[in-house]
């Protein structure tokens, strides 16, 4: 199981991979030294593939759904063994109209 704790700075994952979380995002602008491991009492894993945040995560105004990037980004298909994963991280399915159009969007 995942657990992510999402702060104003970053963005942590807990796995059962690491001891300690897992840093994965950080908000852009930043110091990863001032503004996070100075704050911590712990040093956090930094996830190799460490990402900065949207910034349109912090401006006022609405946001597009195409901030958690499109469907075709989020699914991978692997021919081998016929097996299709789908990254459902930030996507909520609130009503039977949002079932539909997911499912939909499988088709």
């Amino acid at each position: 199981q995942k657990v992510f704790y999402v702060t104003e700075r970053a963005v942590f994952r807990r796995t059962s991979k690491h001891e300690v979380l897992e840093l994965i995002e950080i908000a852009p602008g930043v110091d990863l030294q001032k503004d996070i491991f100075d704050q911590m009492e712990f040093e956090p894993f930094v996830s190799p593939d460490l990402k900065v945040m949207d910034r349109r995560i912090f401006l006022d105004g609405k946001m597009n759904l195409e901030l958690f990037g499109s469907l075709e980004e989020r699914v991978k298909y692997r021919e081998e063994d016929h097996t299709v994963f789908i990254d459902l991280f930030g996507i909520s399915l609130l009503s039977e109209q949002d079932v539909t159009w997911f499912a939909d969007s499988l088709d």
